[in-house]
């Protein structure tokens, strides 16, 4: 399962989404939209209204909650 977490600096629910997946063991990417420009774009290409964006194999799942309803479903 390839994981990445796109949000930035300050983000609560962004640190939240990677403590989780540190505690599951699930290796993830991050991206930072305020130093990333393909990051930035993709949020924006997604009209995202709240970080994190969160993609499970390359596919959009939507941001923390949706995360979390995901790994009790390991």
């Amino acid at each position: 399962m390839k994981v990445e977490i796109i949000g930035k600096m300050n983000c609560p629910n962004c640190d939240r989404a990677k403590q989780l997946l540190s505690l599951v063991g699930i290796e993830f990417s991050y991206s930072d939209i305020e130093d990333d420009e393909d990051a930035f774009n993709k949020a924006i290409s997604l009209k995202a209204r709240e970080l994190p964006l969160i993609f499970i194999d390359g596919e959009w799942i939507g941001g923390l909650k949706d995360l979390q309803r995901e790994i009790e479903n390991i």
